[in-house]
Parts: structure tokens; C-alpha cells; sequence
């Protein structure tokens, strides 16, 4: 892979200001302050959540995810280069499909039966075999081609042309007129380019969408590895456009939104590059679920014959030497895998952030680890009455549990969701409103980034006392018992590692109640 924005629709801007304590320790809470954001950069409330549906309503690349789960693939390449060939290896890293780049019979050559997808190049020379398609039944997703809004002849400008959409169009078609509909169709968008000359517009996606009828949006950008023309607020603000974008859906009007994807940056251009950091692994996760992501690829898995990739799985080509990334990413990729349940049956209703304040290197450059003040395009800063309630009173990076807030801390990102189905009897813990919180740290190991946060609560007359979460360790529901302040306000100190998030509900203890 060679691997900014028209105007966003106008809407509130919920406002936060940072109220010194212990000289620049900060407590975050609603003012009527205006947030401190970049120079010129909109700030956008979210998408309104669609309405609750009935599984009939989804679109079809709902529909398939919650039939097929959370997907977390990896792009694997086969022909003509040292091909994976240790299947334990493959499953002990708990990815979800096997998506091929433009390879055909990936998994009758590999010899493994697993959910797969694959790339279709952009002259289609490359169709489904007799083999596939009788293998259809374990196909999760087709890519036509790549990055083709980074094209230089006939240059694009945030959009896609007629004779390009027109060709997505019908290769869509066919592939469902061949198949059926039972998998994802969709291409892939590049936003490394210098300085957002050719990422795709509000305006472009919505065109894309309207004329091809995609049943999913897909971005790639890789803050390591562009560090100065991707820098992690351009990356944020990436994953907000597609975001607002999918919620939208092909008729703009919300009520049929699409699922948004993105690849994750696990590539190196050399053997001799650092390997990416444990919490950045983790919080190309995490972060991804507080938008409402739900289907991510890693780019790559094993070498392929590009001389600028290589993989940060492993030190060589094939499969027989893997790094210690690829251990961060099976433990990321296994507690995701325990949200994925409840995160297919939710949709993102609102995503804040809060800047940190911490510094550090990526690639030799050095960069704030940090948003340090400023935020994404398109993201507004936290404060109270976001996601729609008033629940969320504060939230403070403190120093430890019990303590004082803390002088430095990472970005926090704050991602609200509500049931997509409007029946979720087959896992009521997808009923009822719902907030993640992502430590935003992206340097060094998860356990040296971990970070302490005091929430405090105001549950006014709603009946809520206590939080439930869905455990990360076993997929299992757990109540959290609030500390309680007085009258309906409670506390609660979390203590989460880098780039990792938790993904909580309100709750009643005395009600038994979401």
C-alpha cells in the first residue's frame, strides 16, 4: 500500500476547559468555555444514532457482521513468495479471516479451512475460481483493488471519477450476481499521501457511496510509518470522517449505516525498523472500537514481494520467525475478540477526546505523544452532556488509585454507543446505553503506559448506581460498584494500560436495571 476535508455538517459543539490543579494537573468538566482546538480546524458534533432496528433492516454489511462476529484479518500473501505455512501459529494469534492480497485459491494453497477474503485487482483479471466459489460459504469480504483516490493519472482530488466509481459499481454487482450477498463488498482509501492532497472528502465518500453501493468504508493510514504527513491527530481525524460517514449510509439520511473499517499499521520498510510498540498495537484496537469500528485488517501479516514492506510480525520471510509483535498483537487481538459480541450489536452515538500532555519519539522523529491541547478535525473535546446524558461528571488522570490528579498523562478518547437492534434478547448486554474509554498512550509496553482515571458520576433521577463492563479477560459481564459521594453522585478509579480501553453500561445494583 502506498500508503482533508470538505465541510462537515454544522452542528453543537460541546464545550471543556482544563481548571488548574496542583499547578498543571487538570480536572475535566463542562464550562462554557470555547475548546481549545487547532487553527482552523471544524469542530463537529456526532452523527445522531440511527433508530434501533430489527436484524430485517440492517444494511447487509451489518447484517453479515453480526452473523460473523467482530472481524480482526490479516492480509496474507501466497503466490510467488514465502507463503505462511504453520497453521497454529496462524490461529494462535486469534485473526478472525484470512484475506489474500490479489492471490486466487489462497486457502486451497495453504491447505487451511478458515474464513477468508481477498483483494479483485482493478481490471478484474484476477475473478473467483470454480474453487472459491464454491468455498463461498466462508468468505467474508471482497476489495476491489486499492487506494484508488491516490492515483496520479487521472489525478484525484478527494473524489473519485465517473469511469472509476462505474467500475467499482459494476464489479460489486457482478460479484453479488455470482455469489449472493452473504459477504462484504468494498474498496480501501489511502490517507498517507503529503499533507491530505488526495484523501477523500465528506463530499467524495458520499458520492462513492451513492453510486457504487459499498457495503462498508474502508481507510488506511499509518501514523509510525508517515509520521510527518500522518500525524496521530491527522489519524483521529481520518477515523472521525469515515466514522460520520458510515453512520450516514449511501442516502445520508442515518437510518441504514454502514460499517467503517480501516487497516492497521503492522508493516515496517525494512528488517532494521524498530517494530511498532505494544501500546501502539493495542490502541490501533481499542481506539478503533471507541469510534464504533468493527472490522480491522492488519497490513501485514507475512513478506510480500514489495520491497518496501515488511512485516512486523516476523523477522524474515514466511512464518518461522515471528517478532514480539506478534505476541502483542494475539494478546490485543484476544481481548478485543471478548467485546466483539457486544461491539457488532452497538452503534457509535458520540466519540471525545481529551488531549494529554505527555512527549515522545516515533521513527527517529520526534513528535508529542500527545495531542497536547489541540484536537482532531472533526472531534470535539469531552465534556459533560456528551453521548447525550449528563451521567459522566468528570474524568481525571490521577496518579495513582485514591490519588492526586496527575501533571502528565496520554490523550483519552471517550466513545458512547447505543443498541443497534431494537431486540437484544439474544445479549441483553447490548441494551442500554453505553461509553468506552481508551488510555491514549502509543509509546513504549501497555504495562508502562497504564495510567489511573477518576470518574465521577451524577446519576440525578435515572435510578443508575453502578456500572457494568464487559471483561476484556473473559468476555464476561461484570458489575463495577461505584464509591459513593453523596445523594445520586458515585465515583469510580480505573486503572487501564496503554492504548487499551474498557467498555462499560449503566446500571442499577438496586434495580437490576440498564
Amino acid at each position: 500500500m502506498n500508503i482533508r476535508s470538505g465541510a462537515l455538517a454544522a452542528m453543537a459543539l460541546c464545550c471543556w476547559s482544563l481548571q488548574g490543579i496542583s499547578g498543571n494537573t487538570a480536572v475535566v468538566a463542562a464550562t462554557a468555555a470555547t475548546a481549545p482546538v487547532a487553527a482552523g480546524v471544524a469542530v463537529v458534533s456526532p452523527a445522531p444514532a440511527a433508530p434501533a432496528a430489527s436484524v430485517a433492516e440492517l444494511g447487509n454489511g451489518r447484517r453479515v457482521l453480526l452473523e460473523r462476529g467482530l472481524q480482526i484479518q490479516a492480509l496474507g500473501f501466497v503466490d510467488s513468495v514465502a507463503a505462511p505455512v504453520d497453521y497454529r501459529l496462524w490461529k494462535s494469534a486469534h485473526f478472525t479471516a484470512f484475506n489474500s492480497w490479489n492471490d486466487t485459491d489462497p486457502l486451497r494453497k495453504l491447505g487451511w479451512a478458515v474464513p477468508w477474503g481477498r483483494w479483485m485487482r482493478v481490471d478484474l483479471s484476477n475473478p473467483l475460481t470454480e474453487d472459491e466459489k464454491r468455498n463461498a460459504a466462508s468468505l467474508v469480504c471482497l476489495q476491489f483493488d486499492d487506494e484508488l483516490n491516490q492515483d496520479k493519472k487521472p489525478a484525484t482530488t478527494g473524489t473519485l471519477n465517473a469511469v472509476k466509481l462505474e467500475k467499482i459499481a459494476a464489479a460489486f454487482a457482478g460479484w453479488r450476481e455470482s455469489i449472493g450477498s452473504d459477504f462484504i463488498a468494498y474498496t480501501n482509501f489511502g490517507a498517507n499521501n503529503a499533507y491530505g492532497k488526495k484523501r477523500m472528502t465528506p463530499a467524495g465518500l458520499a458520492a462513492y457511496m451513492r453510486a457504487t453501493q459499498p457495503d462498508m468504508l474502508m481507510f488506511d493510514a499509518y501514523p509510525t510509518n508517515y509520521p510527518k504527513t500522518v500525524p496521530f491527530e491527522v489519524w483521529y481525524g481520518e477515523m472521525q470522517k469515515y466514522r460520520l460517514a458510515g453512520l450516514a449510509g449511501i442516502d445520508g439520511s442515518g437510518r441504514q449505516p454502514l460499517p467503517y473499517a480501516q487497516y492497521t499499521d503492522l508493516y515496517r520498510t525494512s528488517y532494521e525498523q524498530a517494530l511498532p510498540p505494544e501500546s501502539y498495537v493495542r490502541l490501533q484496537e481499542f481506539a478503533g472500537w471507541a469510534f464504533g469500528y468493527t472490522f480491522l485488517t492488519a497490513f501485514v501479516y507475512n513478506k510480500p514481494k514489495d520491497p518496501l514492506v515488511y512485516p512486523a510480525l516476523f523477522a524474515g520471510a514466511g512464518d518461522s520467525r515471528p517478532t514480539e509483535v506478534f505476541g502483542y498483537v494475539a494478546e490485543a487481538n484476544r481481548q478485543s475478540l471478548n467485546l466483539g459480541p457486544a461491539l457488532v450489536r452497538l452503534t457509535s452515538s458520540d466519540v471525545r477526546m481529551i488531549p494529554g500532555t505527555n512527549a515522545g519519539t516515533i521513527q527517529g522523529t520526534t513528535l508529542t505523544e500527545s495531542l497536547n491541547g489541540s484536537l482532531p478535525e472533526g472531534i470535539a473535546a469531552w465534556g459533560r452532556g456528551a453521548g447525550g446524558n449528563e451521567y459522566i461528571v468528570s474524568i481525571t488522570p490521577v496518579a495513582s488509585q485514591g490519588g492526586g490528579a496527575s501533571a502528565t498523562y496520554n490523550d483519552i478518547i471517550i466513545g458512547y454507543f447505543e443498541p443497534l437492534l431494537s431486540d437484544n434478547d439474544d445479549y441483553p448486554f447490548a441494551g442500554g446505553t453505553h461509553f468506552m474509554i481508551v488510555n491514549g498512550s502509543h509509546t513504549g509496553t501497555a504495562a508502562a503506559g497504564a495510567q489511573w482515571y477518576r470518574i465521577v458520576f451524577d446519576f440525578g433521577a435515572s435510578g443508575f448506581d453502578s456500572l457494568q463492563r464487559l471483561s476484556r479477560e473473559t468476555g464476561e459481564v461484570e458489575t463495577v460498584p461505584l464509591t459513593h459521594i453523596s445523594g445520586t453522585q458515585y465515583s469510580l478509579d480505573l486503572h487501564l494500560e496503554g492504548g487499551t480501553g474498557d467498555l462499560f453500561r449503566f446500571w442499577s445494583l438496586r434495580a437490576g436495571k440498564r
